[in-house]
């Protein structure tokens, strides 16, 4: 009965869509009765005329919008009304007609209004009124240079907002935290709202398409989003057109890309004289492999827009490019992307129709992290070729030509996306808004592999293997909203009301299989002898999911001197136990504007606001059904003379599956001082997770399957924020404003269903399969080094490290304590500079590259690093890995990760068809100030495992219990030059 409604109502919001585009069809044009007095005028902006300015006589319904000239005639009561000028965008005027028959009107940009505006959910509220913990960046606030994913505009922006991608990889996925980690099975990551869609990717959405962004960091303002939105809110608004400006955009980049870091590794001298080294191991060859593997790479980037709009019509369409290749020898990405927005207006701007549909087509060369590890360690005596043009490969366990790696094998992926949003707001009377909001969003990756019949990696043992991942994911969703906003006296009511629908699905297949007559049909699968003889793996998989939830939100601001916000927000989810589907979630928060009602000394303003929120979380949706029994395809069984399909359990039933909750209390202030010049903001918050969802390693029997979705256990995280931005004039054309943030982490793993400790983690082979560097214990940190201690080398020249696990201690956290950014912009005369200091604090890594291969005596078979020589392994004789706090680094690190020096071009507007023109030069990762001896400090939120050669996962598992272990299959760092341009028409 319940999907039933849900399905209605889905249909409803599709047909109420139509209805609004009918409307809207039928009311571009307004009436009033006639009056007592014409008036008439123009209204321009900048000397330019500015069609679609609503003009309204104050208290009435009368009015009108200007034409394309900007002119309007209107028909008022008498002298003594008041016409208001109003126009998004631009700041809003009062003029009272006496005794003026024509009237002309200068609209300012406001710039001042539209910055003091935050958006939240499913609305906006003024950034005075706001009484939980919520950041907005600006456009003029993001970082600058080559930017080509909306995380880097936001990486260093916000205090508790944590943005890392480990390595140069142009394909890598970011990893973000906000306010560190809440949850174990479930969202680790912030959930994404781009322009009103819930979990928008963002693929679809390029960086130079974006305004603003707004991320809710606490569970008082994230409580409206409910389970979406317990590890936090990134909230995308993208540039919109004005009415009466027409502008065209065009901007252009161009990057070169370098190695920033890299690992000094023994040269074919150094590995010759190695101890353990023969003749025979000596090849005569002097290859620098790292070299080999790489390149300078190269990207351009080119963006065009328009924007504008007539009447009761804006709009903003774009069309984004970009090829960036990458280090690795082969690899990088092309990227199109296309984006319109439209907003109709009808009936004096009660009713608003705008609609977004946006497009990108991605085609990835991904390359081979594992390159990068085997050209670390392969022998630097051996050519890369045979005389005969074949490659050489010197055989052995887990080792392999780095060059025959990325020539001999392919690994792309196609990438499209296709996402759309509609929404629909009508005015019945002032104050009251009913609204209407559908929006779908789908995307289709197609992954392949292939590996030649010749490469000893992977393709020779299958004479030939290609590996084929095929996945569809829908996401569909259907609000229904009423706001309305009144004034009674001195205080200001503002309520919401709504419902939300959003439906899961996706579908997929794979393809595994081998045995080709050549390398040149690796694509036409259907003469693999591997289907032919029934030796292929191929799977699919198809899972729904939906969610419905009803919410409302309570906004009282009494005399702007005290406010107060409620949210509640029951919701179901059919992913969870029979018992457990409905859960109720919700938020109080209160603020006091204490410079309205004290004397605060130094503070122009000050207020005070204190935030409790309850929010949950829901299973990961790439599992098919956590809560029920499922059977899976297990090869195949001999039954009645023949082979059949077997099948084996697939998941244990849990009908007793329930939401995660996190509660979070947080109490902070905003302040300015100065008169304004400096603003800031401080807080603290306490947040609890309770039934963490964790798959759960159980035994069998009783169960039927290995694991169980199951709700285990309790974190606990706390910590303080502090943000502030100060603008200083250095002289008559000289400001500078820096902005610092601020922000500290601690954790608390409080229970967990197994009480005795856990070591996970491990290092994997050769030798390092039993070695768990990561303990999980309740009461302890999450994140937790353990590890035995290094004593040295013994007379005998083995290890002094014990083996008894009585005797290891924790060594450091892989989870950083605190962080701490500084953004700083120059301006003078045309000329600006802007870069950001970024620093985090308090991390270690486990180097695994020095665990492997910083010992003399793992040659001739593998090549060792440069520091296998320090004097602390002086007399090793054993050719044994051995983890030890030795390998534990403290990786605490502070890089220069965007300067940009811009310059723009005065005058244009009046001798040329320009508007604007802007160059600027800029630096990515000019340098980082860190001790971590590995390729980089950054923190590893989560762990992949072992992905070595027999390891055939194109995403690998990632546990966030496991942070700290900097694998060896980990892209070398990157420094960007950029030189580009922007031109306004």
């Amino acid at each position: 009965m319940k999907v039933k409604i849900l399905q209605e109502t889905c249909i409803t919001a599709c047909n109420m869509a139509r209805v609004g585009f009918m409307l809207c069809a039928l009311l571009f044009s307004n009436h009033v009765t006639a009056q007592n007095i014409n008036i008439s005028g123009r209204v321009t902006t900048g000397g330019e005329s500015l069609p679609g300015v609503s003009i309204i006589v104050q208290g009435t319904a009368q009015g009108t919008v200007t034409d394309v000239d900007g002119n309007y005639t209107l028909a008022v009561p008498d002298q003594n009304s008041v016409l208001v000028f109003s126009f998004i965008g631009f700041a809003t005027q009062h003029v009272t007609v006496g005794n003026q028959t024509n009237i002309d009107v200068s609209l300012a940009i406001d710039i001042i209004a539209l910055e003091a505006v935050v958006v939240i959910g499913y609305g906006t509220q003024d950034k005075k009124e706001i009484t939980s913990s919520v950041a907005s960046i600006k456009a003029k606030d993001f970082n600058q240079g080559n930017i080509n994913s909306p995380q880097q505009l936001l990486q260093g922006k916000v205090a508790g907002l944590t943005i890392a991608k480990p390595g140069g990889d142009p394909n890598g996925e970011f990893n973000i935290r906000l306010r560190g980690l809440s949850t174990l099975g479930a969202n680790t990551s912030p959930l994404v709202v781009i322009d009103g869609l819930i979990g928008g990717s963002l693929l679809t959405i390029d960086p130079n398409d974006i305004a603003s962004i707004d991320v809710l960091k606490d569970g008082g303002a994230a409580a409206i989003y409910g389970t979406r939105g317990s590890s936090g809110v990134i909230l995308i608004t993208t540039k919109r057109g004005i009415r009466g400006q027409t502008n065209i955009n065009y901007r252009s980049y161009l990057s070169v890309e370098v190695q920033a870091r890299t690992l000094e590794v023994a040269d074919a001298d150094m590995f010759s004289a190695l101890p353990l080294v023969t003749p025979d191991n000596v090849f005569g060859a002097n290859t620098n492999w790292l070299e080999e593997i790489t390149q300078t790479a190269v990207g351009h980037v080119h963006n065009l827009s328009a924007s504008g709009g007539m009447g009761n019509t804006s709009y903003r369409v774009s069309v984004n490019f970009r090829n960036m290749d990458g280090i690795q020898r082969g690899t990088g990405f092309g990227q199109v992307n296309g984006r319109l927005f439209i907003d109709q207006r009808a009936a004096n701007d009660r009713i608003q129709l705008t609609g977004f549909v946006a497009a990108t087509n991605r085609n990835e060369d991904r390359g081979f992290a594992e390159a990068f590890r085997y050209a670390t360690v392969y022998n630097p005596t051996v050519p890369v070729r045979n005389p005969d043009g074949t490659f050489f490969e010197t055989g052995g366990f887990d080792t392999f030509n780095p060059v025959a790696i990325i020539e001999q094998n392919s690994s792309v992926r196609e990438r499209s996306n296709l996402a759309g949003g509609m929404k629909l707001g009508v005015e019945l009377f002032d104050g009251l808004v009913l609204g209407g909001y559908y929006g779908q969003q789908t995307e289709n990756i197609l992954a392949t592999e292939h590996y030649s019949k010749n490469a000893r990696y992977r393709g020779a043992d299958r004479n030939g293997f290609v590996r084929v991942f095929n996945d569809k994911l829908l996401t569909e969703q259907a609000d229904f909203t009423a706001t309305y906003d009144t004034n009674i006296s001195n205080l200001v009511l503002r309520v919401l009301v709504g419902t939300s629908y959003q439906r899961f699905a996706a579908q997929g297949s794979r393809i595994f299989t081998g045995d080709f007559v050549s390398d040149d049909i690796l694509d036409n699968l259907s003469l693999s002898a591997d289907i032919a003889n029934g030796l292929a793996e191929v799977s699919s998989y198809k899972r729904q999911s939906q969610l419905f939830a009803v919410f409302a939100r309570v906004n009282l601001n009494f005399n702007n001197n005290f406010f107060l916000s409620a949210t509640v927000r029951p919701e179901g989810h059919d992913r969870f136990g029979v018992e457990n589907r409905w859960g109720t979630f919700g938020a109080v928060s209160g603020g006091v504007n204490i410079s309205n009602l004290m004397d605060t000394g130094p503070f122009s303003y000050l207020k005070l606001r204190a935030s409790w929120g309850l929010t949950g979380n829901i299973p990961n949706l790439d599992l098919i059904a956590p809560a029920v029994s499922t059977l899976i395809a297990s090869g195949n069984a001999f039954i009645g003379g023949s082979f059949g399909q077997a099948f084996a359990p697939g998941s244990n039933p849990n009908p007793f599956l329930k939401w995660e909750e996190k509660t979070e209390i947080d109490v902070g202030f905003d302040f300015e001082l100065f008169g304004g010049k400096m603003r800031g903001t401080v807080d603290y918050y306490n947040r609890t997770t309770s039934g963490l969802l964790r798959n759960q390693e159980v035994p069998v029997p009783p169960n039927l399957f290995r694991f169980t979705l199951r709700n285990v256990g309790e974190i606990q995280n706390s910590g303080f924020e502090f943000s502030v931005e100060y603008d200083v004039a250095l002289g008559s054309d000289l400001t500078w404003t820096p902005a610092v943030n601020f922000a500290t982490f601690q954790n608390e793993l409080k229970a967990l269903e197994r009480e005795e400790p856990q070591r996970i983690g491990s290092l994997g082979s050769p030798g390092l399969g039993g070695a768990f560097p990561i303990r999980v214990a309740p009461g302890d940190k999450l994140g937790q080094i353990f590890v035995p201690i290094f004593n040295g080398i013994l007379p005998d020249g083995t290890w002094d490290v014990s083996t008894d696990e009585t005797e290891f201690e924790v060594v450091g956290n892989g989870l950083p304590n605190f962080t701490f950014n500084m953004a700083n912009s120059f301006s003078y005369k045309n000329w600006d500079l802007n870069f950001l200091l970024r620093g985090v604090f308090g991390h270690s890594l486990v180097n695994s590259l020095r665990v492997f291969y910083e010992q003399p005596n793992v040659a001739p078979t593998y090549n060792v690093l440069a520091s296998s020589n320090r004097p602390e392994l002086s007399g090793l004789t054993t050719n044994e890995a051995r983890l030890s706090s030795f390998y534990v680094e403290k990786a605490d690190f502070v890089t220069l990760d965007n300067l940009t020096l811009g310059h723009n071009i005065a005058g244009l507007s009046e001798s040329t068809a320009f508007k604007s023109l802007r160059f600027y030069v800029s630096v990515q990762n000019l340098f980082i100030l860190t001790k971590y001896e590995g390729v980089d400090p950054e923190v590893r939120f989560a762990d992949p495992g072992q992905v070595g050669n027999g390891d055939f996962q194109i995403v690998p598992f990632s546990d966030p219990l496991a942070p700290g272990i900097d694998r060896r299959n980990t892209w070398f760092t990157t420094r960007t030059f950029t030189v580009g341009f922007n031109v306004g028409f």
